[in-house]
């Protein structure tokens, strides 16, 4: 699980896209402890925007984020959702928000991979855990999953503000508090 610790600075680039998006500033209405989604719920979203991604890098000394386009299909009809790694990410996040995962519980996560490439990963918080989804893997796993070893883990935010983080363990489930009454 991803714990956010120490206050950082507010990157640039999270302002343009809040201004672009301002919903991710909103509170949300109902209360994410309340909320339940399974993994395989994360999981359908993930493959649904897997399927049409396509990754295409932002041009030099240009790091913008959330500014993923809609093109048409070289081959075949339908179209692809084209970008990089925040678009994806940021793409991600809308998907979750649209099944009704509340915006505190989502995250952009920066990190670098295993090529120690600076990179962005949508996080999703869930009781006890952490799922990312990352444009460069093929399932939805914690970062705890050996897909991730060669991570290094930066910072994320919490609503409109981010932190650094750290790694921790998932708290297993049968550790974890349960809503309501015994």
């Amino acid at each position: 699980m991803l714990k956010p610790v120490f206050s950082t600075s507010t990157p640039p680039q999270w302002i343009d896209l809040v201004e672009r998006n301002p919903w991710l500033r909103e509170e949300p209405e109902t209360d994410p402890q309340g909320t339940s989604f399974t993994d395989e719920e994360i999981g359908t979203v993930f493959d649904d925007l897997k399927r049409i991604f396509k990754y295409r890098k932002d041009p030099p000394g240009k790091d913008q984020w959330g500014l993923g386009v809609w093109e048409d299909k070289v081959f075949g009809d339908g179209q692809v959702y084209v970008g990089d790694c925040d678009d994806f990410a940021f793409a991600a996040m809308e998907n979750l928000k649209s099944i009704g995962v509340p915006i505190q519980n989502l995250h952009m996560v920066v990190c670098t991979d295993p090529e120690n490439q600076g990179h962005m990963v949508a996080g999703v918080s869930l009781i006890g855990k952490t799922l990312l989804l990352d444009h460069q893997q093929n399932i939805v796993a914690s970062p705890t999953h050996p897909i991730f070893k060669d991570y290094s883990w930066k910072k994320m935010n919490k609503g409109n503000d981010w932190f650094s983080i750290v790694l921790v363990e998932d708290i297993p489930e049968e550790e974890q508090e349960e809503d309501g009454p015994e």
